[in-house]
C-alpha cells in the first residue's frame, strides 16, 4: 500500500504543489512583479516549469512554505537571470512579503537546486557592477 502511495505522489498529475501553486496564481503574482505582459508572462511560464520539475526532484522543498513565499524568491532569481531585474523590495512589496522573505527564499532555492539556476551568480555579480 506504501508503494503504491509513493508512487502516485511523485507523479506530475498528482503534484499538490502544482494544484496549490496553480498556473494562474503564478501568472497573476508575475504581472504584480512585472508591468510589461511579454516579461511577466515569460517569467510566469518559466517559473511554473521550474516548480514542477523541481517538485518531481525534492517534493519536500515546497513543505511549510506559502506561495508568496515560494514565487519570491525564485521570481527575483529570474529576474536576475534574464534581466528583468526586480529588486528585491519590489518583488516583496508586489507579493506582500517582507525582503527577508524573498532573500531567504531565493537563498532557499540556490541551495537546493544550484544546477537550475548557473548564471544567477554571473548575472548577479554583473547587475552588481553596474549599481
Amino acid at each position: 500500500m506504501v508503494e503504491k502511495m509513493e508512487a502516485r505522489v511523485n507523479t506530475a498529475d498528482e503534484c499538490w504543489v502544482c494544484r496549490r501553486i496553480t498556473p494562474n496564481i503564478i501568472l497573476e503574482s508575475a504581472g504584480k512583479v512585472w508591468v510589461n505582459k511579454q516579461t511577466s508572462r515569460k517569467l510566469g511560464q518559466k517559473a511554473l516549469e521550474i516548480i514542477k520539475e523541481c517538485y518531481l526532484r525534492k517534493p519536500t522543498f515546497f513543505c511549510g512554505r506559502s506561495s508568496a513565499s515560494i514565487l519570491s524568491g525564485l521570481f527575483y532569481i529570474l529576474g536576475v537571470e534574464y534581466k528583468a531585474l526586480a529588486t528585491k523590495y519590489k518583488v516583496a512589496s508586489a507579493l506582500g512579503v517582507t525582503e527577508v522573505t524573498v532573500r531567504q527564499s531565493y537563498k532557499r532555492w540556490l541551495n537546493y537546486f544550484p544546477d537550475m539556476f548557473k548564471n544567477f551568480w554571473k548575472s548577479y555579480q554583473q547587475e552588481s557592477v553596474r549599481s
